[in-house]
């Protein structure tokens, strides 16, 4: 009887979503799945319900702010990111995508310093490389930018293909 509620993560987690509309963990789940989708705003606001029903979900705080960031509302981005770095100082996601935030801003140097930070934690991440090198390439930083690039096609070859000769 209840097939079709198992038939995607979408409908399992819609349904849970309804059963349980207090639990941050299903709305999480639920905006997840928005999220792969492609459903920014259903996404948003399904995170937001997550952050409101648990305000310390840091992983919920870095979902909402991608998809602010994915939307352009570089502010709300910012602002979900700092949230979750103050619950969770070293969550090396969200330094990467307030550093992403600032990159987009042409805010290299915040950007920079924050990669600067999440490598820290996290040395192997070649996404963290690639975006530390674009940022230096941006901001006219060519060494550094070839040594960070360098390095992250090191720890990911497949970054060479991604972005040509």
């Amino acid at each position: 009887m209840r097939a079709g509620v198992w038939r995607d993560e979408l409908t399992l987690w819609q349904d849970a979503a309804r059963r349980a509309p207090l639990m941050a963990e299903a709305q999480y789940k639920l905006g997840y799945a928005y999220h792969q989708g492609g459903d920014l705003e259903h996404a948003r606001q399904a995170y937001e319900k997550a952050v409101a029903l648990s305000p310390a979900y840091t992983r919920a705080q870095v979902n909402m702010g991608a998809v602010y960031r994915e939307q352009g509302a570089w502010g709300k981005a910012a602002a979900a990111f700092e949230q979750a770095l103050a619950t969770e100082p070293g969550m090396v996601e969200a330094l990467n995508n307030l550093g992403l935030v600032y990159a987009g801003q042409g805010q290299n140097d915040r950007a920079i310093a924050l990669y600067q930070q999440a490598l820290a934690h996290a040395p192997e991440q070649a996404e963290i490389w690639l975006n530390l090198g674009l940022a230096c390439r941006d901001s006219g930083r060519r060494e550094q930018a070839v040594q960070a690039l360098s390095r992250a096609i090191q720890l990911d070859p497949a970054l060479k293909e991604r972005f040509g000769p």
